[in-house]
This record gives structure tokens, C-alpha cells and sequence, in this order.
């Protein structure tokens, strides 16, 4: 399956139910482009293409269930690709470190959305790198 492909079921999969317009948006890439794309997704049933009940010019896209799978999939095969290849190339020491700095990345992650939240409300001072 082209990448192309795969970041149009990702999106699906993260942002959930949405139409070509903003899809083409989050991919960064012509609406047009994505029109040949949407049809090889939905001829595979990976995904659904409906009219919106706001506007019947516009098509609502969903994943299906076999697209849920394909992703499901996807990961797994990720995954087991980057374990193998840490378990070829790094230390168990490296690999630890990798999994401290994941937790860390997820911690940063889950307080990035509340974080920017309340920076955009108020005035935000950030410490400095300096020491004092």
C-alpha cells in the first residue's frame, strides 16, 4: 500500500469522520491528488464515501472496519520493525534510555494541549536556560 494511501487511513483512524477538503488539508496535498487515492480506498473497502446531510455536494469519509484492521496491522508490522532493528543496533542500555525518553514524550504530550491552552490566555513566562 503507497504511503500516500496509509497517511489518508491514519488520518481517518486519528481525526475520525471528515470530507475530502479538510483530508487534502491535513495531508498537505491537492485535492485532486487525493480524489484517485480515495477511490482505490473505498474500491478496497477501507473506507466509505457518503453525502453530507448539511450540504449533498460534499462527501462525508469514514474508515471502515477492514480499514480499522489494515491500520491495526500497519502498526504491528511497525513495530516489530523498530524492535527488531533496535535489538541489531543499540545496547540494552540505549534501549532503556529510548523508553524514558518515550514516557517523558508521552508525559510532555499529554500537558502540551492544556499547556498552550493557558499560555494563549495569559501572559506565559518561560524559565530561562540559564542558571540563576
Amino acid at each position: 500500500m503507497s504511503q500516500t494511501k496509509l497517511s489518508a487511513l491514519a488520518s481517518l483512524l486519528r481525526d475520525g469522520t471528515t470530507n475530502a477538503r479538510t483530508l487534502s488539508e491535513r495531508m498537505t496535498i491537492r485535492p485532486q491528488s487525493l480524489t484517485r487515492v480515495l477511490a482505490d480506498l473505498e474500491s478496497e473497502g477501507l473506507v466509505t464515501r457518503s453525502r453530507a446531510a448539511e450540504d449533498r455536494r460534499e462527501h462525508v469519509l469514514r474508515l471502515t472496519p477492514a480499514g480499522v484492521e489494515v491500520m491495526r496491522q500497519e502498526g504491528l508490522r511497525r513495530d516489530a520493525l523498530v524492535g527488531a532493528v533496535m535489538q541489531h543496533a543499540l545496547t540494552r542500555t540505549e534501549i532503556e534510555l529510548l523508553a524514558i525518553a518515550g514516557r517523558i514524550l508521552e508525559k510532555m504530550a499529554d500537558r502540551w494541549t492544556t499547556f498552550v491552552e493557558v499560555s494563549q490566555k495569559s501572559a506565559v513566562t518561560y524559565p530561562s536556560s540559564a542558571g540563576p
